[in-house]
């Protein structure tokens, strides 16, 4: 193997590696972020649930919740289903 293919090799290894850790913490950045967000909308979720008045209400709320990111909510509302088939209102 000469001097010339080495030093090829080596530089397209590090390129590859360099790309590779770029793609990784993008990923963590990006992760990260999302569950800053999600923490955010369920805190808020949180205390907009405590401040209803009646199931009704917080019912409304939870189906309100927007998917992915108001985890909190979706179980409240599977929650509250619960609670109207044992105790009908």
């Amino acid at each position: 193997m000469n001097y010339l293919t080495a030093d090829f090799i080596v530089q397209w290894t590090l390129w590859l590696l360099a790309s590779f850790s770029l793609v990784t913490w993008t990923i963590i950045l990006l992760k990260f972020w999302l569950y800053i967000r999600q923490s955010l909308e369920n805190r808020a979720f949180a205390r907009k649930f405590w401040q209803a008045w009646c199931l009704k209400d917080a019912r409304l709320l939870a189906q309100q919740g927007r998917g992915m990111l108001a985890a909190v909510s979706h179980v409240v509302s599977m929650c509250l289903a619960l609670l109207r088939e044992k105790a009908p209102c």
